[in-house]
């Protein structure tokens, strides 16, 4: 079948960005996603029908361009300048936003207000697994979960840096001039991280938002959601592992690991806090690229350099010269300018 000429996959920030810019530009583009709602690991959870962040805690920003974008949020949904009350901060994963003046913010309804913020107006299709990439036409044919199939000129590939790898990789592999970009991008260590939500009822609130404790050997944060909420709601705290704790754990039954999170919670913060009245748990395989091992630019692929044929750029939060949430979303929007610009030179 005939299909788009541009196709995203991933429906995360930097998807949703990219595509974004191209509707801005008025060049059409479909988003497929697997997921059953944007955001990727700019997430948020609704658990007895309050809102639970257990992908990044809040939002911030190093940037005019990005806090613009940020800005676009509804004021009377953000909580300024949360988190206030930080304990151990060198420790968090940026610990730059942190610092006063920075412009960062919760968001009362969960940070997946943004992603969903982003996805307005864009022609998003959730529940659509894309498995490979192949062809050797004119064309990229996108094959998805469910048998289906669409060709492009131009797939943008957004998601965690493993994914896209592993999707791109096959396809792109014996393409000209290939071979070192893809070793650039096998080269990209990322943080693999457990992930425990817990409801504790009514139990008292800790005096902290957000904790990075340096004395822990499983815990790398511990983030107060409650202290987002309203002042009525339940106590719900948001358990992050280390790396090498998770990849130690990632093979073993869900609950065995969860209960180590919660047993070391209680030697941090008392023995109620490995008596949670629910938990629900995540697996993020690809949870984050740390600032120092960014590539600092998006990669494009080309079956046939200098001359129109199918092309595979990958982008996200690997993929800028920033890091997090807005790394992914400054990666997006390039792309799309990239994309743009050879339109119009090719016009």
């Amino acid at each position: 079948m005939n299909g788009p000429r541009i196709v995203v996959v991933g429906a995360g920030v930097a998807g949703l960005a990219c595509a974004r810019e191209l509707a801005r530009r008025r060049i059409p583009a479909i988003i497929l996603d697997r997921a059953h709602e944007v955001g990727g690991r700019c997430a948020t959870r609704h658990v007895d029908g309050r809102p639970v962040d257990f992908g990044t805690f809040y939002l911030h920003s190093g940037s005019e361009a990005f806090s613009a974008v940020l800005g676009e949020l509804d004021p009377a949904g953000r909580i300024e300048g949360w988190p206030e009350r930080v304990r151990e901060p060198k420790l968090a994963c940026q610990p730059d936003s942190l610092l006063p003046g920075r412009l960062r913010f919760a968001c009362r309804d969960g940070v997946s207000v943004f992603p969903r913020h982003l996805a307005r107006g864009l022609d998003v299709q959730l529940g659509r697994r894309v498995t490979a990439l192949t062809g050797d036409g004119p064309a990229v044919r996108i094959e998805t979960e469910t048998g289906e199939s669409l060709a492009a000129d131009l797939v943008v590939v957004a998601g965690a840096v493993s994914e896209s790898l592993a999707l791109i990789e096959p396809l792109v592999n014996a393409w000209p001039d290939a071979a070192a970009p893809l070793e650039r991008i096998r080269g990209v260590p990322y943080v693999t991280t457990l992930t425990v939500m817990a409801g504790y009822g009514d139990q008292p609130r800790p005096d902290f938002d957000a904790w990075f404790p340096f004395e822990a050997t499983m815990l790398h944060a511990i983030g107060n959601d409650s202290s987002k909420r309203a002042l009525d709601a339940e106590l719900v705290l948001v358990l992050q592992a280390r790396q090498g704790f998770s990849l130690e754990q990632i093979g073993r039954p869900e609950p065995e690991w969860t209960g180590e999170l919660l047993w070391e919670a209680a030697e941090l913060m008392g023995s109620w806090a490995s008596r949670p009245r629910w938990t629900q748990s995540h697996v993020w395989h690809t949870a984050r690229v740390l600032p120092r091992d960014v590539l600092g630019e998006a990669m494009v692929f080309d079956r046939e350099p200098g001359r129109a044929g199918p092309r595979v750029a990958v982008v996200g939060d690997a993929f800028s010269r920033e890091a997090g949430i807005e790394a992914a979303y400054m990666s997006g929007v390039a792309m799309a300018a990239r994309i743009a610009a050879q339109a119009e030179t090719t016009a």
